[in-house]
């Protein structure tokens, strides 16, 4: 039989393991005792309270540890299952239980085969989800120039009311809160910004897009890449990224990722036709209580 138990001297030996594993679940899992060694007494006591263990009669199986948002949503900071566990349906009842309260439950996770299996039995949606996608720039093949089509470098201390204002009008979606241009200034100055990786499209002088490239966790990532709207659908965003990747072989660059929302089917269907391959799933998961 599974049943949970909070987190005491008895069995902090074992949780210690499990969380050395926890990314054998999911990758993004928190370290726990790396938030815990960090805060007071007080605080302690309290994050000890928000561990669960599982168990399955005298074994210890693996672990949640939550974090309440506000009076309605909990975060799972980190959870983990034994494998030869996670796929016994008895676990999923007991968790189901657990899970099944007032509150809305949230986890962010890089999918893979078995820990989507544990969350879509434990009854958990996916509500947002980006994924990755990986290009090898061995051979990249010709795209002609669109007629009327420019591309010039963006120019930091001058552009940066257009590239607000174009980004603004890529991404536009319902609930999207707009860039200003302090968010601009922001990303200007982070360490992963190139100085010279990003670019406009123009058709007729007229700017219509923005891409660029940065420089982050040793890879270089294609990101903020779109077209306006109207002027989709014509061939400018193939030629663009055509462009953009072209500079980075002549620099070297023998492979570049790119992230997208796994919404965006248009922007999957070109980047695929391009040469890219799905890499990683991230996905925003979400149980509300009760159901």
């Amino acid at each position: 039989m599974f049943t949970c138990e909070k987190l005491n001297d008895k069995n902090l030996s074992l949780f210690i393991q499990f969380n050395k594993k926890r990314k054998g679940f999911n990758v993004l899992n928190k370290d726990f005792f790396d938030v815990y060694n960090k805060t007071s007494m007080i605080r302690k006591f309290f994050i000890r309270k928000n561990v669960n263990i599982l168990k399955f009669d005298r074994e210890y199986v693996g672990y949640t540890w939550l974090e309440k948002k506000n009076r309605d949503t909990v975060e799972i900071k980190s959870m983990y299952i034994e494998k030869k566990y996670g796929f016994k349906k008895d676990i999923c009842r007991t968790l189901t239980k657990f899970f099944n309260t007032e509150y809305k439950f949230l986890y962010k996770c890089e999918k893979n085969e078995y820990n989507y299996f544990v969350m879509k039995n434990l009854g958990f949606n996916v509500v947002k989800g980006n994924m990755e996608l990986e290009r090898k720039l061995d051979k990249l093949d010709l795209v002609n120039k669109p007629e009327g089509i420019t591309i010039e470098k963006f120019q930091k201390s001058r552009d940066e009311n257009i590239r607000c204002y174009i980004q603004n009008k890529v991404f536009d979606a319902e609930g999207r809160i707009p860039l200003s241009i302090d968010d601009i200034y922001y990303d200007e100055a982070q360490e992963y910004y190139v100085d010279d990786g990003a670019f406009f499209i123009s058709k007729d002088e007229i700017k219509i897009g923005y891409g660029q490239f940065i420089f982050e966790h040793n890879n270089i990532t294609i990101v903020n890449f779109g077209i306006v709207e109207q002027y989709r659908g014509n061939g400018y965003g193939r030629y663009f990224l055509s462009y953009i990747l072209n500079i980075l072989k002549n620099r070297g660059c023998k492979v570049v990722y790119i992230k997208v929302d796994m919404n965006n089917v248009p922007a999957i269907n070109l980047y695929t036709s391009m040469g890219f391959v799905k890499e990683i799933e991230y996905l925003r998961l979400e149980k509300d209580g009760n159901k």
